[in-house]
């Protein structure tokens, strides 16, 4: 089952972010594309909650995630804490990354936070 979300701006009505939505239990995969920042990170953290709370194993695919800041690094550390405080054997993989996005978490250690995975 597939669904799309996307977080458009308000003043133009052009997509920020999106998010397309892939389940197939145990597993759910988010392709993840566009900036996230600011403006993108609150409604990224609602989708990204949600479903860690209702799969097993949360796949993030950064594929087409052009940019991170730092209000996207607090989502996905806030994420991770859920999976490292969940006693269910909930798990979160973080997986294509480009060479920018990498670059953030290995200068901000996320790297080694985050399951990074080629």
């Amino acid at each position: 089952m597939e669904n799309i979300i996307k977080v458009t701006d308000p003043d133009n009505n052009t997509t920020l972010l999106s998010a397309k939505i892939i389940k197939d239990d145990p597993q759910t995969r988010i392709v993840i594309a566009g900036s996230i920042k600011t403006r993108t990170s609150a409604a990224l953290s609602d989708i990204i909650m949600r479903h860690l709370k209702e799969a097993s194993v949360l796949v993030l695919d950064f594929k087409d995630v052009a940019y991170i800041a730092s209000a996207g690094l607090r989502v996905l550390l806030t994420a991770q804490q859920y999976v490292d405080d969940a006693e269910d054997g909930t798990d979160m993989i973080i997986v294509n990354i480009n060479d920018e996005v990498r670059g953030v978490f290995e200068s901000t250690g996320f790297i080694n936070i985050l399951n990074v995975k080629e």
